[in-house]
């Protein structure tokens, strides 16, 4: 997940700032990345 948002995460949440001007967009995009990660993660087993 980490590598995925750092690939398309970043020009994807530029984009969204350059076509929207709200810097504050950022936080409920990686809140909800962040939600994502926890959610995929839960299945892992050791």
């Amino acid at each position: 997940m980490s590598y995925m948002f750092a690939g398309i995460g970043e020009p994807v949440i530029g984009h969204i700032i350059d076509a929207t001007g709200h810097t504050s967009m950022i936080f409920p995009i990686v809140a909800g990345l962040c939600a994502a990660s926890a959610v995929l993660s839960m299945p892992i087993k050791r």
